[in-house]
């Protein structure tokens, strides 16, 4: 319980890892992570807030549909995917962008969410106490040639050293995975982007454009 607020999967009480109510307009928020053994299919949720009084009122039960994966790298408006350069500083300070992009060599680290199940398993509100690899994503690859169709189009290019992905040791219900930007790429980059391709147990995701040089 959170903020006087509780969150219930299919009837199960979910981890809540953020709850706010505003006082000037009444809007609220509700951070929650899905169990680990949810399947794929229709699920439901709702949100039951108490009152001090000890009653309580539901919200109305909302349908979903429930993925075995759905990869998304987060960003924000500056950095649409939070690409961190640890060649350029290891402490994770530096982004690629237009200014800084990557080089051929550098080793980027990504952070995202709907991987999947890793092994071990991490309970949902927990932070990997180990090192915890995500048991679908299959490789990464970086391509820098002009996307035609990137609907239908075969990436050519796998990165370097990719041990895959793991569950964040800090925050739950995150991955972080970590590639080196292959040496070969250094004179076939024209257009100065290169585009970045997930496999995960045989879902590719949207191409990606990234800076490069």
């Amino acid at each position: 319980t959170l903020n006087g607020t509780k969150v219930f999967v299919d009837g199960v009480e979910a981890k809540l890892q953020f709850s706010y109510t505003s006082s000037i307009d009444g809007l609220a928020q509700v951070n929650f992570q899905l169990p680990e053994s949810m399947v794929w299919g229709t699920h439901q949720v709702y949100v039951k807030r108490l009152r001090a009084d000890g009653t309580s009122d539901d919200s109305n039960v909302w349908p979903f549909e429930g993925r075995r994966y759905d990869p998304t790298l987060l960003g924000n408006t500056a950095y649409p995917v939070f690409a961190q350069n640890i060649t350029r500083d290891p402490g994770g300070g530096n982004f690629v962008s237009a200014e800084q992009p990557m080089r051929p060599g550098d080793v980027i680290t990504l952070y995202a969410t709907g991987f999947g199940l890793t092994t071990p398993v991490v309970p949902a509100g927990s932070a990997a106490s180990q090192l915890s690899k995500v048991v679908a994503l299959n490789r990464v690859y970086l391509d820098p040639n002009p996307l035609l169709d990137p609907n239908t189009y075969t990436p050519t290019y796998p990165t370097d050293s990719f041990g895959g992905a793991v569950a964040s040791p800090q925050f739950p219900g995150l991955y972080q995975l970590s590639f080196r930007v292959p040496y070969e790429m250094g004179g076939l980059v024209q257009s100065k982007l290169v585009y970045l391709t997930l496999f995960l147990a045989g879902f590719r995701s949207y191409p990606m454009p990234f800076s490069a040089k």
